[in-house]
């Protein structure tokens, strides 16, 4: 990622957005949320502009680093938003993970109605979609 970077020294996006967000992600893996949260910083000044899904790639950080009041408001930043990019499949993402912050908030009833709300908006998604069947299961663990 470093020589990929030197090869467009001069392009803002790829800079302060795109690196970043990779960067964070590979530390969310690496359950290293804090320091994902601190790679992201660069990239709060375009978030409110095009580049706003910076804010599922934070609240998932903020997850890893459990922090789920922080994480839920990241995830309703980007769903807050809707209109900006109607038809991305991102929401459902977001919204997954806003549940996913409600239960480690151990807010069980806002939990269920958000994974209700993904199921909703996933009526008619492949049923054995990967991350389809961690929703239902994270969904049964609130039970």
């Amino acid at each position: 990622m470093a020589e990929a970077r030197k090869g467009c020294p001069d392009d803002t996006f790829v800079q302060n957005v795109l690196f970043p967000r990779l960067e964070a992600r590979l530390q969310t893996r690496h359950g290293k949320g804090t320091e994902a949260v601190q790679t992201l910083s660069i990239a709060q000044q375009y978030e409110n502009g095009t580049y706003f899904e910076t804010h599922i790639v934070r609240g998932d950080a903020y997850l890893a680093a459990r922090s789920p009041d922080d994480a839920a408001a990241e995830f309703r930043k980007y769903l807050d938003r809707r209109a900006n990019a109607p038809f991305t499949s991102d929401y459902a993402v977001a919204q997954l993970g806003l549940a996913r912050a409600l239960a480690a908030q151990h807010d069980t009833a806002n939990a269920r109605a958000a994974y209700q709300d993904l199921f909703a908006m996933w009526k008619d998604a492949d049923p054995d979609a990967p991350i389809l069947n961690d929703a239902k299961a994270g969904y049964a663990k609130l039970q």
